[in-house]
């Protein structure tokens, strides 16, 4: 049934199991199973994007009926995924103009193209979008992929700015932080915010020490 075909699904996406993958997609096809079952679509995009058969994701997305924000998701996040930034962006801005509702998974993956493209200013309008949705309060994965963006884009006081209006920050916004230092060599703020974790009682992982032995 549609459960099976989407953890075989999943399997093949994780495995690069393309031709698998496809043989699957033309059966539920054949079955019908893909008419008025976007969860099931969305595991065929997935499948394909992870792949890298990012056409093929498009050509399954577009011949959705009504699609919602998870799918969006899945689309930009396999663009995101296999390097094509630019792209993703533009569904992000096609997204828009349909007037479709971004969520936090949403921000999360169009920061994350910003960020490898060095694109700050569509990331500060993303950031915008993030403070009037009120995103940040409820969900620190923004919260940590937006200082992640301004420290890929060099912009290390947005950042460190971003970080201290956090209503709370983990682990993952400390390692953020001090990794966008230590990228663009300023390795002294670095330890700072490292002795700033050990006044705090923040327990450092396994990252936070391969970052900051690099600084």
């Amino acid at each position: 049934d549609s459960v099976t075909y989407i953890c075989i699904l999943k399997t093949c996406g994780s495995n690069g199991m393309n031709i698998i993958g496809q043989r699957i997609h033309a059966q539920i096809t054949k079955e019908g199973l893909l008419e008025g079952s976007n969860i099931l679509s969305n595991a065929v995009i997935d499948m394909y994007s992870k792949c890298g058969m990012l056409d093929e994701a498009q050509n399954v997305f577009d011949k959705l009926y009504g699609s919602g924000t998870v799918s969006w998701n899945v689309l930009i996040a396999g663009y995101t995924n296999q390097d094509c930034s630019e792209e993703a962006l533009e569904i992000f801005e096609t997204m828009q103009l349909e007037h479709v509702t971004a969520d936090a998974y949403t921000y999360l993956y169009v920061l994350k193209a910003c960020g490898i493209i060095r694109n700050v200013e569509k990331g500060r309008k993303i950031h915008e979008d993030v403070e009037k949705a009120g995103l940040l309060a409820h969900s620190p994965l923004v919260g940590n992929a937006l200082i992640d963006m301004y420290g890929d884009c060099g912009f290390l006081d947005q950042a460190q700015r971003v970080f201290d209006n956090l209503p709370e920050q983990d682990i993952i916004s400390w390692n953020v932080l001090i990794s966008g230092y230590v990228k663009h060599e300023h390795p002294r703020e670095a330890l700072i915010c490292f002795e700033i974790m050990w006044v705090k009682n923040i327990s450092p992982n396994g990252s936070t020490f391969a970052i900051i032995l690099k600084a």
